[in-house]
């Protein structure tokens, strides 16, 4: 949950700042390959359906996926900022 949402935030952030090429990284291997295909799955689909929203507000755009190793300050931002924010999350 934590990566799905970190990664909305993250996109929502480039439009605020009014990014034009960006690209997303995650260790979460299969919301990466969901938006990279613009298909969706059940489980996953809020989350995407709203990243896929904001990706035509881009002119380059793209999604990478990277080992849990080289995101480990990121992962444990994500989960703080979720308990900050009174919901609870649970690898």
């Amino acid at each position: 949950m934590a990566e799905r949402l970190a990664l909305l935030e993250a996109v929502r952030i480039g439009v605020e700042e009014e990014r034009r090429m960006v690209c997303f990284e995650s260790d979460y291997a299969l919301v990466i390959k969901v938006v990279s295909s613009g298909t969706c799955i059940p489980e996953l689909y809020g989350v995407v359906s709203d990243i896929l929203s904001f990706v035509s507000i881009f002119e380059f755009v793209s999604f990478a996926w990277i080992p849990r190793e080289r995101n480990g300050q990121t992962n444990m931002l994500a989960k703080s900022a979720l308990i900050a924010g009174g919901t609870l999350v649970v690898d």
